[in-house]
């Protein structure tokens, strides 16, 4: 029985948009069915079938929200009311394709993530390690991803091929069984993946802003002050990472060499099965 569940999700994957992120959002299992009962009441009041924050900001004319402007403003507020109350912790990660394409070696892509959210998801692990540490919260964990189509997907498989590093990473330092219990979900039909994917686009849009000084919409501007300011900027950790900390990350990767080494040996082992 797990203590908290981490919901994964994504933003940025097209390859039109210049930034990546990984955002996790953890709450607390003794919540989620007070959750689920919460959001079934405002698909009802508001009549939508699943949450989707792209088509809701934008009133995606093709979308379950075309009609919504009279009352995006005000759901929205309801929306951030609900993460707010069952989410105890919020933390994203974030990295500019650019940057990633250009830095990063054929050899260590091939480790970190041939995708750029993988690597973003590898260090959203290493943000909720961080609150584990703080908050002494109790373990087991039960990870969430939104679904990533079928299981021979490359992109799905990168993420298992993380949780399977992080798992024995994490077993080599005691916490046994720390990221073995891990899944993939339709957003649609969970709640807190709804939300997850909500808090991810609301950091997709301060990162761009980062990044490139893209102005934030006046959406995007409310949802990322609200979650900044809750708990007195305590409750979301937004890690943005810039091009010469990248950098540095990659040089002493390379330098201690020790993960590449690992890399290597557990993909050798794989072909030995294989075999």
């Amino acid at each position: 029985m797990a203590f908290f569940t981490v919901n994964i999700d994504d933003s940025g994957t097209s390859p039109s948009q210049q930034v990546a992120i990984g955002c996790a959002l953890i709450i607390p299992a003794s919540h989620i069915v007070s959750l689920e009962n919460t959001w079934e009441r405002l698909k009802a009041k508001e009549h939508f079938s699943c949450f989707h924050m792209s088509e809701f900001a934008a009133l995606n004319s093709k979308s379950e929200f075309a009609s919504w402007s009279g009352k995006q403003r005000r759901v929205a507020a309801h929306v951030r009311r609900v993460i707010k109350k069952y989410g105890v912790k919020a933390c994203s990660f974030s990295v500019k394709k650019d940057d990633y394409d250009e830095l990063m070696p054929d050899e260590m892509k091939k480790y970190a993530g041939r995708y750029h959210y993988t690597w973003a998801i590898r260090h959203v692990l290493v943000l909720v390690e961080q609150w584990i540490a703080s908050s002494d919260a109790n373990e087991p964990l039960e990870f969430v991803f939104d679904s990533m189509g079928k299981r021979t997907d490359p992109r799905r498989l990168e993420v298992e091929a993380v949780m399977e590093e992080a798992e024995e990473v994490a077993t080599h330092s005691g916490h046994l069984g720390r990221f073995k219990n891990y899944g993939f979900r339709d957003r649609c039909d969970l709640a807190a993946l709804q939300c997850t994917d909500i808090l991810a686009w609301t950091c997709y849009q301060a990162s761009l802003w980062g990044f490139t000084k893209k102005p934030m919409t006046p959406l995007g501007t409310a949802m990322w002050n609200d979650f900044n300011k809750h708990l007195n900027g305590k409750w979301l950790h937004a890690v943005t990472v810039k091009r010469e900390h990248l950098k540095d990350w990659i040089d002493r990767e390379l330098a201690d060499g020790r993960a590449l080494a690992r890399f290597r040996a557990r993909e050798e082992a794989r072909k030995n099965q294989g075999t």
